[in-house]
């Protein structure tokens, strides 16, 4: 048995087992290109070994050159892959010392063929034979030495020069664990490279009469970085590993949670969805889904908010956030509500958008009844507003209602007349037309706040004409409580929008409860007052309403705005709870302040004013 045989053959196997281990992992590796360095180098080192085993059984100088010639094309080989698994491995090394001593290597390589037999030997005139491990093997015999050797052991310093200065910039830089991997891979690469060159450099020079055996160093590198490169797959499996646990905690977590799990990967335009996913969106498990698909399923009147949010968030990498419909199979529809994020998927080179949806039908119908409900509060609160004021709206009907009485009877007489007054009847008429007009007017406000489903839309707003408005409709009921109001306008104000219907309604309710606040109240000279005053402040047009009651007790101003709290015997407590609804739908507030020596109620609304 040829132990020569076996042990080179061994030696090759296990390295080549490494290589065969490592290859499919270069495109899941967190760095690809490290394994495929390290798979070229094992590569070339058997093919050194296998070029030693051509010199050990050579039987002739020029077998034996040739072995030597084309070991150093392999070493080359090595070489070039060593540089590169150091360089993709540490990220370290200076880019100038890595082409330094790749170049180096080349021109050695090159000059291998070009100045002699090798580059060691210029020429081998003879061989002899030593026992090496219980057999008879070929040496040098005689021969004339390459002197361009001395490029070879350049390109030697120069690839240890390199790999010491990325180890230890590694080292400065690096976690524990990259420390380890730079002193147990850097350290390594450095002692067995001097080993093999300080080796071939003592035959080369006839110090040592042995053979050449320069791949038995490098196959015990390719072992210690084998066993350096496990410790990183076995980290990545513990890591792969506990990853598949957190998705199936996530994924069990976001079914109980009636989570839909996606992700879109631009470049191949598919999208993963979780099984409840495609339960949410009503597609079949085995379909494909692409984003043509996905926006199929949106209703037609969301379709092109969906999408555009979605083009901004990959085109501006912002967070998406959207609420829409899904029609389903069977005709039903259903609301959505996603979000997510866009990351850049370095592997597939292209943006990928992961999020979750959720099913919030529920939701959006309770908040469409919600919405019912407060139309029906606050239809009933204006007529319990209106069934307050039907004393006052009696009287400010009667009044143009009896102008209209008079004049009609004046012009009557006046036609009696041979010779009636023409001038005279055109302004009667004047005045009955004009009569007419703010009697249709009053009418028509009553109509506009009975009416229960159709509310005007916002409009532009001069909040001193509303509070105006409000006051006109208002006078006889503070005439009749012998009240003293007073209105101090801000000048002119920007406009708001708002409904003026319900901006009288929530005005009415301020006014009324003030006048309630002061009844039996003795103010300035024997009269309570109210005060309204406007201004504009910070982009907010404001009204501040202030009366000279006894304030709000504790009790109820933690209450004071929530429905069904009110402190009258007759309240519902509705007024400001409605109120405060429709001031925020507007868009702005309403809130009871205070203010130092004063002691009655001050509310204050505000609204945006329109740029």
């Amino acid at each position: 048995m040829s132990w020569i045989t076996v042990i080179w053959s061994a030696a090759s196997g296990m390295c080549l087992t490494l290589a065969a281990m490592h290859l499919p992992l270069r495109n899941s590796a967190p760095r690809p290109w490290q394994n495929l360095s390290f798979v070229l180098m094992v590569l070339a080192v058997i093919c050194l070994g296998g070029c030693e085993l051509m010199t050990l059984y050579a039987d002739s100088p020029k077998t034996y050159s040739t072995g030597v010639r084309w070991g150093h094309v392999f070493y080359g080989f090595w070489v070039a892959a060593g540089l590169g698994f150091v360089h993709f491995s540490f990220g370290t090394g200076r880019a100038w010392l890595f082409l330094c001593a790749l170049g180096l290597r080349f021109f050695a390589v090159l000059l291998n063929f070009l100045t002699g037999e090798s580059l060691h030997f210029k020429e081998v005139t003879a061989i002899e034979s030593v026992i090496f491990l219980g057999e008879e093997v070929a040496i040098a015999g005689e021969w004339i030495a390459n002197p361009w050797v001395r490029l070879g052991q350049l390109a030697a310093l120069a690839q240890v020069v390199y790999v010491i200065d990325a180890s230890l910039r590694l080292w400065r830089t690096g976690s524990p664990e990259r420390r380890r991997h730079a002193l147990l891979v850097g350290g390594s690469i450095v002692f067995f490279v001097l080993v093999a060159a300080g080796h071939a450099g003592l035959v080369a020079a006839g110090i040592t009469r042995t053979p050449l055996l320069v791949c038995f160093p490098f196959f015990s590198l390719m072992l210690v970085i084998g066993y350096d490169m496990s410790r990183e797959v076995r980290r990545a499996a513990r890591v792969s590993s506990d990853l598949e646990k957190s998705e199936r905690r996530l994924a069990l977590a976001a079914s109980a949670a009636g989570l839909a799990l996606w992700e879109w990967h631009t470049g191949t335009d598919r999208i993963w969805v979780s099984k409840d996913g495609r339960e949410i969106y009503g597609v079949a498990e085995d379909e494909e889904v692409h984003f043509s698909r996905f926006l199929a399923t949106v209703h037609e009147d969301d379709r092109t908010a969906v999408e555009s949010a979605v083009r901004d968030s990959i085109q501006g990498r912002a967070p998406f956030a959207a609420e829409y419909r899904i029609v389903l199979r069977d005709g039903g529809v259903r609301w959505v509500a996603a979000v997510g994020r866009v990351e850049r998927d370095e592997y597939a080179g292209s943006d990928l958008l992961r999020g979750v949806s959720m099913d919030v039908t529920g939701r959006k119908l309770a908040e469409l009844e919600n919405a019912r409900q407060n139309r029906e509060l606050s239809h009933l609160s204006r007529v319990g507003l209106l069934g307050e004021l039907a004393g006052s709206l009696a009287h400010e009907l009667n009044q143009p209602l009896a102008a209209i009485l008079s004049n009609s009877q004046v012009g009557r007489r006046s036609l009696a007349h041979e010779s009636p007054d023409l001038v005279e009847m055109g302004a009667i008429l004047d005045d009955v037309i004009a009569d007419t007009k703010r009697a249709g007017g009053i009418v028509h406000g009553m109509r506009a706040m009975f009416k229960k489903d159709s509310l005007p839309g916002l409009e532009p707003l001069d909040l001193n004409h509303v509070v105006t408005e409000v006051l006109t409709l208002l006078k006889s009921e503070i005439v009749s409580r012998r009240a003293r109001v007073e209105f101090f306008s801000g000048g002119e104000l920007p406009a708001v929008n708002a409904s003026r219907i319900e901006l009288q309604q929530v005005l009415i309710n301020l006014v009324l409860n003030a006048l309630d606040a002061i009844r039996g109240v003795a103010g300035v000279a024997g009269v309570a007052g109210v005060v309204l005053l406007t201004t504009c402040e910070d982009g907010a047009v404001q009204l501040i309403v202030k009366d000279d009651g006894p304030g709000i007790s504790p009790e109820m101003e933690a209450r004071l705005f929530e429905p069904f709290a009110t402190s009258k015997e007759n309240g519902l407590g509705l007024g400001l709870s409605i109120s405060r609804g429709i001031v925020t739908r507007f868009g702005g507030e309403l809130e009871l302040v205070g203010e130092e020596g004063w002691r009655g109620a001050i509310f204050r609304l505000s609204l945006p004013a329109v740029r």
